[in-house]
């Protein structure tokens, strides 16, 4: 039975294939198990999309090396008539790892090549270094000033757009959410 999924990423297909596995092992028929599925929503702040005339994928709960490289991912394999932009805020408590994992995520957007590529925090300092050198030619800006940013995403952004919203929850980057839906 084909099943609409209401979630993006590879990690909610694993989860539900677990749900699906999980459900079946219990006895769960067929088509209680789609329907199931079909009424799972994202909760607030986890890879959740909110459509106006700007596409947001809100994914501000947590940012760590896999969950922000997932996303990245995902956001490669979406074809998009209008532009791909990402917003990114600094990925908080990883210890050593941090430098080389916001010099990896610096990487994967300089590969993912969004029309603009907004940073927050100065853990991405890393990350905006890694695309200046790689000569990243869209829009980048990196920040630590949350004025300015809010400014410069509203000035980039236009109706039409893929924005990908996401940080460690201590960036707080749904600040910007309501703004970008609000765009006509």
């Amino acid at each position: 039975l084909p099943i609409r999924l209401r979630a993006i990423g590879r990690h909610n297909l694993v989860d539900a294939l677990g749900a699906i596995s999980l459900a079946k092992s219990m006895g769960a028929e067929p088509e209680a198990i789609r329907q199931g599925l079909q009424q799972f929503e994202a909760v607030e702040g986890r890879s959740r999309v909110l459509t106006s005339e700007v596409t947001v994928i809100e994914d501000c709960y947590n940012a760590s090396m896999d969950s922000t490289g997932s996303i990245l991912d995902y956001m490669g394999t979406v074809a998009w008539k209008g532009s791909k932009r990402v917003v990114l805020g600094s990925m908080k408590e990883l210890g050593k790892a941090s430098r080389p994992a916001h010099q990896e995520i610096g990487r994967r957007l300089a590969r993912l090549r969004p029309a603009s590529v907004t940073l927050y925090g100065p853990e991405m300092a890393d990350a905006y270094q890694v695309l200046k050198q790689s000569g990243y030619e869209g829009n980048l800006l990196h920040t630590e000033d949350f004025d300015e940013l809010h400014t410069h995403v509203m000035a980039k952004t236009h109706r039409g757009d893929l924005v990908l919203v996401k940080g460690s929850r201590a960036m707080a980057m749904e600040r910007l959410v309501p703004s970008l839906t609000s765009i006509a």
